[in-house]
């Protein structure tokens, strides 16, 4: 097992001491959240993503994963009736593959839950289709690049749309794609009515 933590939890640090601390610390990979870097991650350079990539490695630490990845943006939206703003969407997740493979990561986690709640009027048979549509071309993209989209199904309490695991399964089974799983989050499975033992067992 390797242990790995959110970079944002050190608000305010220099992303080179927020990678040293971890490593220091015991940590096997740090998760990066773009917000931390810039509002968008087309506003970090290659040669950014390169340097943070050599900093880790240069700690004996991995980039494990990038999550948070629609916060602070804004005109994003997954399950959105306006093709425009889906686009928009569907692009910029093509710009996170990107983005995570030059960071020399290996997941992207896509929870967004206030980027993927049924707007009025939108059943949830329509947003499943939206949100598939929006995703069919970073799918493609992380097969090429390296990358796995996990798809992280979220409480009741969070979003409306995808909340067990079965849903999420089922989800991703769509795209048969390695590329895209769902990811297992403890706090979303203690709202889901299936044991935790038999999520993580039927998920696998």
């Amino acid at each position: 097992m390797k242990f790995a933590i959110c970079n944002e939890v050190f608000e305010g640090w220099a992303i080179d001491d927020s990678i040293k601390f971890v490593a220091e610390t015991g940590y096997n990979a740090i998760e990066i959240a773009p917000f931390t870097l810039a509002q968008y991650v087309t506003d970090v350079p290659v040669t950014e993503r390169h340097r943070i990539r050599d900093i880790a490695a240069a700690n004996g630490i991995g980039i494990s994963a990038v999550h948070w990845v629609l916060i602070n943006t804004e005109g994003m939206y997954m399950t959105h009736t306006d093709p425009t703003v889906r686009s928009k969407t569907s692009d910029y997740f093509c710009e996170l593959v990107k983005f995570c493979a030059d960071l020399g990561g290996k997941a992207i986690v896509v929870g967004s839950p206030k980027q993927r709640n049924l707007l009025p009027g939108v059943s949830f048979e329509q947003a499943w289709e939206l949100a598939r549509e929006t995703f069919v071309p970073s799918v493609k993209l992380a097969e090429d690049k390296g990358v796995t989209i996990c798809f992280e199904t979220l409480a009741p309490s969070e979003t409306d749309f995808v909340n067990t695991a079965a849903e999420g399964i089922e989800f991703i089974r769509q795209f048969d794609s390695d590329a895209f799983k769902i990811i297992l989050d403890v706090k979303a499975m203690c709202s889901d009515p299936k044991p935790i033992p038999d999520i993580i067992r039927d998920s696998h």
